[in-house]
């Protein structure tokens, strides 16, 4: 992983970019020739091919430069054997929603074997930290969500970069392009402005957690193989029908190995989401105003796997053979323009009654910094001065589904210099009766620098 300063100009052809040998993108300068950086091997190169969708703008000699942080994450690796992923860079959040789950999900076969051989090549998976891996210079999701009771299920990767959506911007991502069941089992984009992120977000009418932000925009891989927006502000949903209703699958053969790039982009006023490389581009107008505005100076950006019961409907899907639970493949992760902000990793990652109650952080608590988890229960306390005293955990404002027996996002202010965090609660209930125990998972703590 590494990191490189870019100009202004650069966005106005990273859209434009199609990777001839590997990954490509363009690095601007005060010339008329464009120069293209490959981020395995840093070498400049003058070789640039620009597809039609959007012709090349000339950039005058005496046009102000002004650089801008680019995040980049590739993944690079090549353990002998699948590797839980973990990156100081990156929040890891892996949810399954009912209680006999809670410490290990049902067993699947997750893409890559023992010994990092390529698909179609599995190893068996059950522990939660082995559901985000590495093999071969990529990361993977593997996710099961199911249970004795249905099931529900989700993984969140999100890095450590605000991306300032505001004005123009992209997003770059290669990714496998197989669905073991396309009508149970998909990924998703958010875009969230920092203060309403939510830990474990989420589609309105799914059956778990709370709900989406107060305010975010999401680009989520639904039925059909084609990302799709929705728009949610203050518990309205709006849904925004793509220009293009091609599908993926249309073009391309959907593949377990190969990975396809896609693009979110915002340039010169224009949205643009879809997968270049194939000429595919689901919507192409101008930006909706409710992406306007300061509020999206600061946004974190969240990818997802969600995993609902993909052992149903196969029925239904050509794929029969294959249906059940999935495994993405997921490469060359490019956020432009960012600023970094602080984070600050906790161990362990899960805490329950019958597990050590005290999270410990990697390194003392900044200050202006908030502690972020997923929490069950009756109810929920923290004390950050050795249990002398508690104080009741925050709930993160959703529109709705704040009920106490699914896992909910919580986001509070952390002392500066705190290392230490104890917990306790009570068991959720169901209409009177206990229905599990109470539990805090996957613990961060985040500060704007």
């Amino acid at each position: 992983m590494f990191n490189i300063i870019l100009s202004s100009r650069f966005f106005r052809y990273f859209l434009s970019l199609i990777g001839l040998c590997g990954l490509l993108f363009v690095v601007s300068q005060t010339e008329a020739k464009f120069p293209v950086i490959q981020p395995d091997a840093i070498n400049l190169t003058e070789s640039v091919f620009l597809p039609t969708i959007i012709q090349p703008l000339t950039v005058p000699t005496s046009s102000p430069v002004v650089d801008h942080f680019t995040f980049i994450e590739t993944f690079d690796g090549e353990p002998a054997v699948p590797e839980p992923w973990i990156d100081e860079n990156w929040d890891v959040s892996v949810h399954l929603r009912d209680q006999d789950v809670l410490y290990n999900m049902f067993e699947m076969e997750a893409h890559h074997g023992p010994n990092c051989e390529g698909p179609p090549a599995t190893h068996t998976i059950t522990a939660y930290e082995d559901t985000v891996y590495t093999c071969r210079n990529h990361m993977m999701t593997a996710l099961y969500g199911v249970s004795q009771y249905g099931g529900y299920g989700l993984i969140y990767f999100t890095p450590n970069r605000l991306l300032d959506t505001s004005s123009d911007f992209s997003i770059h991502f290669d990714m496998s392009t197989f669905r073991a069941n396309q009508q149970r089992d998909w990924i998703d984009v958010w875009l969230t402005p920092y203060e309403q992120n939510l830990q474990l977000a989420i589609h309105e009418f799914e059956p778990d957690l709370q709900g989406p932000p107060q305010t975010a925009v999401q680009f989520r891989l639904d039925v059909q193989n084609r990302l799709e927006i929705y728009l949610h502000r203050n518990g309205t949903e709006t849904k925004l029908s793509p220009d293009v209703y091609t599908e993926y699958s249309d073009l391309i053969t959907p593949s377990k190995m190969m990975r396809s790039t896609f693009v979110i982009a915002v340039f010169s006023e224009k949205l643009y989401v879809g997968m270049p490389d194939l000429g595919l581009w689901w919507y192409e107008r101008d930006v909706p105003d409710f992406m306007r505005g300061e509020q999206w100076a600061e946004t974190v950006v969240q990818f997802g796997h969600h995993s609902y019961t993909p052992d149903k409907m196969c029925e239904f899907l050509e794929n029969s053979a294959d249906c059940g639970p999935n495994t993405y493949h997921w490469d060359n992760v490019i956020l432009w323009p960012t600023e970094p902000f602080e984070m600050v990793h906790a161990s362990p990652k899960l805490i329950t009654n019958s597990t050590n109650n005290v999270l410990t952080l990697d390194r003392p608590a900044p200050a202006g910094a908030k502690i972020r988890f997923a929490g069950v229960g009756d109810t929920l306390e923290l004390s950050f001065d050795n249990e002398v005293t508690w104080q009741n955990a925050i709930l993160q404002d959703a529109p709705s589904g704040q009920d106490r027996y699914f896992f909910r996002s919580y986001w509070m202010d952390i002392p500066a210099g705190t290392e230490k965090i104890a917990f306790r609660g009570t068991d959720w209930t169901f209409f009177g009766v206990t229905g599990g125990e109470w539990a805090v998972r996957d613990a961060t703590v985040w500060a704007k620098n």
